[in-house]
Parts: C-alpha cells; structure tokens; sequence
C-alpha cells in the first residue's frame, strides 16, 4: 500500500515539474479562451476513446496471444501509452506497451507491433469520425 502511495505521490511531483517548466503565459493565455464545456466533452471524447483503445488492445491481445490483460492493465496500459507517446514524440507509446508486454507477459515484439499499428490505425478512424462529427455539431466544420 505505501508503495503504491508513493508511487502516485512521484507522479504527480513530476507532473507538477512538468507543468512548471513547460506551461508558458501564452499557454494560459489559450487555454483561458477555451470554454468549460468544449473542455468537459474534448476530456470525455478523449477518455472515451482511451478506453476503447484499451478494450480493443485487449481483445486483440487475447484473439492473437491467448493472454488475458488484467482489468487493471487494460485501462491503465492505453492511458500510459499516451502519456509515453507526449514524453517520447517518436512512438513512445508503442515502445512502452511493446516493452510492457515482453517484460509481464512474454510477448514478443514482433507480436506487440503489430497490434499497435493496428490500434493506431483504429484510432484515427474514430479520432476522425469523432471530430467531424463534433465539427459539424458545432458548425465549425468549415470555417478558418
């Protein structure tokens, strides 16, 4: 128990020293123009999709591997994967699940890989169907 406190306690001291370094005026400054309720439905689409992404992850996991994920590393894994993906650009995402699943669950990385590319390309279909849809809803679908 007192490891997993500390471990929350670590990241979020490191999220606060992230946010110190990084967060500009200008930033602010943006962010301020965005309103509660665009920020409330970007979160939910993102945790939404998040969770898919995981679920999906974990079906195809079992359908190709014949392991089951824990409930745990099903929705934490996709999670930690976009947070590695901010903090390394290039695939960080891919890399921490590839190295994930050889480390606890003895898949290979060939295996790993490709159900990433899989789920990236599953995303960015819903990523895209999800925008337009909420660009129309908004009617910002075609303006500058």
């Amino acid at each position: 128990m007192k490891k997993i406190i500390a471990n929350y306690a670590f990241a979020v001291i490191c999220i606060g020293i992230a946010i110190y370094f990084l967060v500009r005026a200008e930033y602010i400054a943006l962010l301020q123009q965005i309103s509660l309720l665009d920020l409330i439905v970007a979160m939910a689409i993102s945790f939404i999709s998040a969770s898919f992404g995981g679920l999906t992850f974990s079906y195809l996991i079992k359908k190709q591997h014949h392991v089951l994920l824990s409930l745990k590393d099903i929705f934490t894994l996709r999670f930690m994967m976009l947070l590695w993906g901010v903090i390394i650009p290039l695939k960080g995402g891919m890399l921490f699940s590839i190295f994930f699943l050889k480390s606890k669950y003895q898949i290979r990385a060939t295996g790993g890989t490709s159900i990433n590319l899989f789920i990236y390309m599953v995303s960015f279909i819903i990523m895209g169907i999800t925008g337009l849809y909420y660009s129309l809803f908004k009617g910002t679908l075609f303006s500058l």
